[in-house]
């Protein structure tokens, strides 16, 4: 196989393509390449994609291979995620392999091609392992954290041997893996037909691929076990064990070690050996072309998979799986963090919870109210207003806020007064961020009322966050503060699933656990398409100072996974 090392640089063109995998089903793909050069004097990349992922995941590292001089077919498995047919409570990984060979038998067909570099990460990998072993046009295969075995790994994520207890005869039925039902009992029974579903059937599927392999592993990566890697890897000929530092799993949630793995994918796919070519000889795409066509595929999945729930049912029916939080210990120092950053409350203080979901952060300021309070007889109450989308969410906010607040004047000694004044309201944020306001603004508050805002985890999930925060500067008092946060961009929710297993977790609080970790599998689906959007804290930041806001300082926390910005006006 002919593998470049000149460097290559123009326009990449995208252009879609069907085809029917060897099931019959048909298949969405793009063909990625550079306009200025020969298609047909550049190697072949197939990239497949992840569980619970579409073509379009795989863009940023399609530009990066046609820039750098390869033709690219990225494409969407069928029975999953994506413009493929298939519905996706049968998806199985057999099928999965018979989607990659008919990739390959379209690339040969349509391209005159008979050999082709094969991509894929996490579950996708052992897919892939298969398809080696099946067949010898794959020259090449690149595992980006390549799950080896799936047993195991399943394990990690819901602590319960899943595929052990199918062999042993328990049925699961449809249930949900990562935010989508999937008929379980379908998929390990084909898994375990296969010889898919542990270490010694992928051990055999790489003793029979003839092609080299690079394996790029994460360092911190919870899902795959490194012995593994090294067992089944490490001594085998013509292969390439290399480690991303600081990354997990989701190896994006780290923009540095995300840059890094761009760069290793491109060199393993150019060079026979990775570290012959060095970080500067890679050229990359422009940022404008690239965000281009992931607006426009956005569009696309948009349209072949419309969402038709209202916002407000979604949240109504996701807000209750969020209510475990109040046990992670991360989310714990994150509310620390929160309420540390907008400061002591007064006894004139006026604070704004915008968007207070099931009411966690309402429940930390009573408390923290509670605790002051009781060396200082003197106190008097503040004010918290809360405000939501969802009439469900402001109930439970209100009971749980009431719970506590009687609660902890049942234990003073003295004061039979509230801690604190509670009010709430049912206010839709997205209403307020109209580009023209209403006279006196979007927000159904007077300006400069709040001495403190509070708007965590919300503006991700908003149409136009920026004018939301300008609505939010709008209402707080000159001097008062205001902290804003966001799951950080490709956030690593499993990182925080795994801290809560290490404490100690009852039955039905680990099963909570696994509804949270699916709940954001959905809305990770839902920020593909464009409905949501996560932000790093320099956005925020610079959202923050547009809208007029000053002293800017950015955070970390809830498992380094979420961004903070504490402001003034």
């Amino acid at each position: 196989m002919r593998i470049l090392s000149d460097r290559i640089s123009g326009s990449v063109q995208s252009e879609r393509l069907t085809y029917r995998s060897r099931t019959g089903l048909k298949l969405a793909a793009y063909w990625d390449r550079v306009v200025e050069n020969q298609w047909d004097r550049a190697p072949f990349v197939l990239m497949a994609p992840k569980y619970a992922e579409c073509k379009k995941n795989n863009l940023q590292i399609a530009y990066f291979l046609a820039v750098n001089g390869f033709n690219v077919l990225r494409f969407d498995h069928a029975c999953h995620v994506g413009e493929s047919e298939g519905v996706m409570s049968l998806f199985t990984l057999g099928d999965a392999v018979e989607d990659i060979l008919g990739s390959i038998d379209f690339i040969e067909r349509r391209f005159g091609v008979s050999e082709v570099i094969l991509f894929s990460a996490s579950l996708s990998a052992r897919c892939s392992f298969r398809a080696a072993a099946l067949d010898p046009r794959v020259v090449k295969l690149v595992s980006l954290v390549g799950v080896l075995n799936i047993q195991y790994t399943l394990y990690q994520i819901y602590k319960e041997d899943l595929v052990g207890g199918h062999i042993e005869g328990k049925r699961w039925g449809v249930n949900d893996i990562l935010g989508f039902d999937i008929d379980l009992d379908h998929l390990f029974e084909r898994m375990i037909k296969d010889d898919m579903h542990d270490l010694e059937g992928t051990e055999k599927d790489i003793a029979r691929a003839r092609c080299p392999i690079v394996y790029l592993s994460a360092e911190r990566d919870a899902w795959v076990d490194r012995r593994d890697v090294d067992r089944l890897l490490g001594a085998r000929e013509n292969t390439c064990v290399h480690t991303i530092e600081n990354a997990q799993h989701e190896v994006r949630e780290n923009p540095q070690a995300a840059r890094t793995t761009l760069q290793r994918v491109v060199q393993a796919c150019r060079a026979a050996d990775i570290d012959s070519l060095p970080d500067e000889a890679i050229v990359e795409p422009d940022k404008k072309m690239l965000i281009a066509q992931n607006r426009l595929e956005r569009e696309q999945l948009r349209s072949a998979q419309p969402e038709e729930e209202p916002e407000s049912s979604f949240w109504t029916k996701y807000l209750q799986k969020y209510s475990i939080l109040e046990r992670f210990e991360d989310y714990q120092e994150y509310l620390d963090l929160l309420g540390g950053l907008l400061g002591d409350i007064g006894a004139d203080d006026i604070l704004l919870d915008a968007g207070c979901g099931n009411g966690l952060f309402g429940m930390w300021v009573v408390r923290d109210l509670l605790n002051r309070r009781r060396g200082d007889v003197t106190f008097s109450q503040p004010m918290y207003l809360a405000i939501d989308l969802t009439q469900t969410g402001l109930a439970e906010a209100f009971r749980r806020h009431i719970d506590v607040r009687y609660g902890a004047i049942s234990r003073l000694e003295s004061a039979p007064q509230p801690l604190i004044d509670l009010a709430y309201a049912q206010v839709d944020l997205d209403e307020c961020s109209r580009e023209e306001p209403r006279s006196g603004g979007n927000l159904p508050f007077a300006d400069n009322c709040f001495n403190k805002v509070c708007c965590s985890l919300v503006v991700s999930y908003l149409k136009n966050p920026g004018l939301v925060i300008r609505e939010l500067a709008r209402v707080l008092a000159p001097g008062g503060k205001i902290v804003v946060s966001s799951m950080k961009p490709y956030c690593d929710m499993s990182s925080i699933y795994r801290d809560f297993l290490h404490q100690e977790v009852e039955t039905e609080e680990l099963e909570s656990a696994r509804d949270l970790l699916r709940a954001a599998g959905k809305i990770k689906v839902k920020e593909e398409k464009g409905y949501y959007r996560f932000f790093s804290g320099d956005a925020m930041a610079a959202m923050a100072k547009r809208a007029g806001l000053k002293k800017i300082e950015v955070h970390c926390s809830f498992g380094d996974q979420t961004h903070l910005i504490v402001a003034e006006k």
